[in-house]
């Protein structure tokens, strides 16, 4: 195959627009984990799923949260594409849809959890609409909340209680106190660790 026809099947197969729009999309928000943007974008491309929730989550995953200015265009990007209705008019986003969002955005978090989120943001019970503020607010502390559960998780879960002596135990800790004594201190800490998940959230 001449270099010809190699372009003309690029361009017909639509893999030259999808690079240019990768490149691009890379090139403008310097993701801290380039690869995890691609794949992201790639898997929206082949699924072509152009459904508003799935499009405002691509837009928020463009960048992540640490990068505090392009986050936040990528968030308000997410905001009108969720509160346009099929005329392209402004309808706004009532908080039950919302947290049907969060739950769609998020992996680890717990709708309950999601449910306190909306509910200590929300400005006055009496308001229908989710403002801008609020949203940002809203999908910030979620993403955050996302992370915190996939770490501990990450550190726990999939860990007994011997796989953390294992890996935690100092050779000089266990010359001096006998192994069961460790091991119950590590269950000693484990159940503290959970408990102050449970009151940080």
């Amino acid at each position: 195959m001449n270099k010809s026809d190699s372009t003309e099947y690029l361009d017909q197969t639509g893999i030259t627009s999808l690079l240019q729009e990768c490149i691009s999309i890379l090139l403008e928000n310097k993701p801290e984990n380039p690869f995890k943007v691609l794949n992201e974008h790639i898997k929206f491309y082949i699924q072509n799923d152009s459904s508003k929730i799935k499009t405002a989550i691509r837009e928020i995953k463009l960048s992540h949260y640490i990068q505090s200015s392009t986050f936040t265009e990528h968030v308000a990007s997410a905001y009108i594409t969720l509160t346009k209705d099929n005329n392209n008019k402004s309808s706004g986003i009532v908080w039950d849809k919302l947290e049907e969002f969060l739950s769609e955005l998020t992996k680890n978090v717990p709708p309950t959890i999601i449910k306190t989120v909306t509910h200590h943001v929300k400005n006055s019970d009496l308001e229908e609409f989710v403002q801008l503020d609020e949203f940002f607010e809203c999908v910030f502390n979620c993403l955050l909340l996302d992370d915190f559960f996939e770490e501990s998780r990450s550190l726990y879960s999939k860990k007994d209680i011997m796989d953390l002596y294992n890996s935690w135990s100092q050779p000089s800790v266990q010359e001096f106190l006998p192994k069961n004594i460790i091991l119950e201190l590590l269950k000693k800490l484990k159940y503290i660790f959970d408990i102050e998940i449970k009151k940080q959230v």
